[in-house]
């Protein structure tokens, strides 16, 4: 029961701040005061953010409970037959933990203690200012609400996270901020059950040469958000890619480690054909060069660095186009060529006019054929014949 009865005839204005997502909230107020509720459901109304439904009795409202939705729970505490507080330790054993108010005008300490140690979101009294009073009850509705649509959303993604997580075929673990194991889905790379991992530092499971740098990733995923990618053997030749995922879940990180073993092979066997093929060239007495699909030279043997004169350095530091070798008047032609062959993967020849790094020319015939890369065209190869130059 209200303890302020002679302001009852007072128009009461609360300042309400406007939720965001302009939806209201859907209020159940038990009271056995049938005017105190009128009272309270106008000035909870009078904005628009509020809807409120009436209960005289703990036996009604819980009835209401299981009939229709609600976002939250206004109770007083000294009722007939029911309490306030049996009404919250009913709801706990019904597995009910809607948001729950107790607003009273039994104002006892002990009342207080009792009612937040039992689980209400907060305790409210209603003796003082009504401004004050409804202020109070407003701000502490929508926190209560928040915080349990918070928990909702937290305890779906973890859900969602658990079924991605637990179903995938890569081996994934989420560590702490101490690096220490949280959770693992499975074993693949640690001779360990999951069991004996749980709450041990991670680092000291990977290879030494990567612990060093595994750490630093793991760090910079925590500090900064982003994620962070690192790779290591190991052991018996089996390549691991390990990707670093921020969480908001108590400053945690996701590491779902692929292996990349297969990748691993064919990239050196890829590599090592590559170093034949120029161990090839380099002993053959033609020029041989690689553009890529921009026209831009990525490779030259010993014999086209000789008779241009360039040398590698002057590739990589600065980059050389094809058309880069030629004089003035062939540069077009040259240029238009390139793209021909680029386009209709053709094999061609055509005389051009070298010049070289000294600035000295010389004519030569340049055969080319296309690069195909998973039956595309990334460029060409190419033989420079050099012809005998004209006397002077």
């Amino acid at each position: 029961m209200p303890a302020q009865t002679e302001d009852t005839q007072k128009p009461i204005t609360v300042e309400l701040t406007h939720r965001a997502d302009n939806l209201q909230l859907r209020l159940l107020h038990v009271d056995d005061d049938v005017c105190f509720l009128n009272i309270a459901k106008k000035i909870l109304e009078a904005d628009g953010d509020f809807s409120v439904v009436q209960s005289t009795s703990v036996e009604d409202a819980l009835r209401k409970l299981k009939e229709e939705s609600f976002d939250a729970v206004v109770s007083d505490y000294q009722m007939p037959e029911k309490d306030g507080l049996e009404f919250l330790e009913l709801l706990k054993k019904q597995n009910n933990d809607i948001p729950f108010i107790l607003f009273t005008g039994k104002g006892r300490e002990e009342v207080a203690i009792k009612a937040l140690n039992s689980g209400a979101d907060a305790y409210i009294n209603k003796q003082g200012n009504p401004e004050t009073v409804y202020g109070e009850l407003i701000y502490f509705v929508r926190q209560a609400v928040e915080k349990k649509r918070s928990e909702i959303e937290l305890r779906k993604s973890e859900a969602e996270l658990g079924a991605q997580f637990y179903g995938s075929p890569d081996q994934m673990f989420i560590l702490n901020r101490s690096h220490k194991f949280v959770r693992i889905n499975r074993t693949h790379w640690f001779s360990f059950a999951i069991e004996d991992l749980i709450g041990k530092d991670s680092i000291q499971f990977l290879p030494s040469s990567i612990r060093e740098e595994a750490k630093t990733k793991i760090d910079r995923c925590l500090a900064t958000g982003e994620i962070q990618e690192f790779e290591c053997c190991m052991g018996n030749e089996r390549w691991v890619r390990a990707r670093v995922v921020p969480l908001k879940i108590n400053d945690q990180v996701l590491i779902i480690s692929t292996e990349t073993t297969t990748q691993k092979s064919s990239e050196d066997a890829l590599r090592k054909s590559e170093e034949r093929f120029r161990n090839f060239a380099d002993s053959l007495q033609e020029a041989v060069f690689e553009i890529d699909a921009n026209g831009k030279l990525t490779y030259a043997n010993k014999k086209a660095l000789e008779i241009t004169g360039y040398t590698f350095d002057d590739f990589s530091r600065r980059g050389v186009y094809a058309k880069d070798f030629l004089v003035e008047n062939d540069k077009k032609r040259g240029s238009e060529n390139i793209m021909k062959a680029l386009q209709n993967a053709l094999i061609t020849e055509n005389e051009y006019t070298f010049r070289r790094k000294n600035g000295s020319i010389f004519p030569a015939l340049v055969k080319s054929g296309p690069i195909l890369s998973e039956g595309k065209i990334v460029g060409l190869v190419g033989i420079i014949l050099r012809q005998a130059e004209p006397s002077k």
